[in-house]
């Protein structure tokens, strides 16, 4: 199984690869979760990007997908009326639940950062980096953050994130 994130698209794609391991590989029909929250109005998403999809290295069948620009959407195109005043605090990052097949996805969740344009991000077994989250829970879905620099947005940090 191969999954590809559509960085303008917001959504995340299946290949079954053991099903045509030669030939022309279609994608998973009915596979393409919308990984943007849901409190961004669908007509805003649009000012979004996805950026990073990455596996957990121990548990099976958890995908985790970077967003960016939320709290740039109002700044990006100030003519919208409807954008929240309040900001938040920076990005999300989608947590996705797979089955266990992978065929299908049984939840999405999202942890919002306190960074700003995440571009890339790593999981690692020691975790370090400019925020570092703790993971647990049976399906890896509990995130608490643990350390970060003491600097805020202002500052310019939007390059990375270590988990």
């Amino acid at each position: 199984m191969i999954h590809v994130v559509g960085e303008l698209s917001h959504k995340v794609i299946g290949f079954d690869l053991s099903a045509h391991p030669t030939g022309v590989v279609s994608p998973i029909h009915g596979f393409d979760p919308n990984v943007i929250p849901s409190n961004v109005h669908l007509a805003h998403q649009y000012m979004m990007d996805a950026a990073e999809i990455c596996v957990h290295p121990r548990v099976p069948r958890v995908l985790y997908v970077s967003n960016r620009w939320e709290r740039h959407i109002k700044e990006r195109e100030p003519h919208l009326t409807d954008v929240p005043d309040s900001l938040p605090s920076g990005d999300s990052i989608a947590i996705v639940l797979l089955s266990g097949d992978g065929r299908k996805v049984e939840g999405i969740k999202h942890v919002l950062t306190d960074l700003d344009v995440i571009r890339g991000m790593r999981i690692s077994d020691d975790g370090g980096g400019v925020e570092v989250y703790s993971i647990s829970g049976d399906r890896a879905d509990v995130w608490k953050r643990v350390a970060r620099l003491n600097e805020g947005l202002e500052s310019g940090i939007k390059h990375a994130v270590w988990l």
